[in-house]
């Protein structure tokens, strides 16, 4: 193994041990729009502020059949090459004592067993080393028994430069896996491009822990039959976790009790902050420096709420018409 491989694949065997998994079908992950960040620098400064669901956490995108998200278009779109690669999870990690995410994804050719991609290392301290000159460095890591691996690094704006993004300082690192198998192509053109796939990879997966900080979106546990669940419990085994996103619940109704909201409609509801109070989900798993305090709170972790339609989905929508007076000494 080639010391890329062999750091990489030790490290995705031992998070494994401990993840908690969480199900994403690709079809859930699509409808997030890949404009939630500008470029890669901010959805990796993203992934230095926002918390995992879980210290240790498996992102599976698995549909049914065994696909993953495409990710050829990604690279594509950009410039870049096309492995025809679909992403079939990440497995991330959290280290407060290192102040670091370590993200690790898992891809495959259509068809093929899944294999792993590299590394990205996030820095969360703004006082982290971080460059805006797209550059390589070999670094050593101690890898036990008094032996320690020398592989190759790249800044992530090496990343976006290689996708046609204009680069800028943002904290972490890139890593390649390389194979041994692979010892015939030029190895570091072959490194830069794992490691830009790596860095479009997390990307991907920065988009359902966006999801995830929405009002409206839960983590819970996936429905299984009790057989199931005994067997888990014997194995020792962990029950997957899944995205859950509730829809309005509120509808006519004859019945309906004093107090009750009762929607005729769709509407359109303005941006807004969104208070999320000690004891929510959402609160006990933020960062300490995302909870402030709040008049109306005490303290509350405050989520911005983009525009959106509120409503049944089988009510007809109602288009608000707003005048606006314009001041000319403004």
């Amino acid at each position: 193994m080639t010391p890329e491989e062999e750091l990489v694949g030790r490290s995705i065997g031992g998070m494994l041990r401990s993840a908690r998994p969480l199900v994403c079908p690709p079809g859930q992950l699509a409808a997030i729009s890949d404009e939630v960040f500008e470029d890669l620098g901010q959805a990796f400064e993203y992934a230095a502020e926002a918390r995992l669901p879980f210290e240790v956490t498996f992102f599976d995108f698995l549909d049914e059949s065994g696909r993953g998200p495409d990710m050829g278009l990604h690279l594509v779109e950009g410039g870049g090459r096309d492995l025809g690669l679909d992403l079939r999870g990440v497995v991330a990690g959290e280290s407060p004592e290192e102040q670091r995410t370590v993200f690790l994804p898992i891809a495959g050719m259509h068809g093929h067993p899944p294999e792993e991609l590299g590394a990205a290392f996030v820095d969360w301290g703004s006082e982290a080393q971080a460059s805006a000159e797209p550059r390589r460095w070999r670094e050593s890591i101690p890898a036990g028994n008094g032996r320690e691996l020398h592989v190759t690094l790249m800044t992530i704006s090496a990343a976006m430069d290689a996708i046609d993004e204009q680069p800028r300082a943002v904290p972490g690192a890139l890593l390649g896996c390389m194979r041994a198998d692979q010892g015939g192509q030029d190895n570091a053109a072959l490194q830069a491009v794992l490691a830009t796939s790596t860095a479009t990879a997390v990307r991907m997966a920065l988009k359902l822990l966006y999801l995830l900080d929405s009002a409206n979106v839960e983590v819970a546990p996936m429905p299984v039959s009790r057989q199931v669940r005994r067997q888990a419990e014997r194995t020792a085994a962990e029950i997957a976790w899944t995205v859950r996103v509730r829809t309005p619940q509120q509808h006519e109704s004859r019945d309906q009790q004093p107090g009750q909201r009762e929607y005729s409609h769709r509407f359109e509801v303005r941006g807004n902050f969104a208070h999320h109070r000690e004891g929510s989900w959402l609160y006990d798993h933020s960062a300490p420096q995302d909870i402030r305090a709040c008049p109306r709170c005490g303290r509350c972790r405050r989520v911005w709420r983009a525009p959106h339609i509120k409503g049944p989905t089988d009510r007809p929508l109602a288009i608000k018409i707003r005048r606006v007076d314009f001041n000319d000494g403004l």
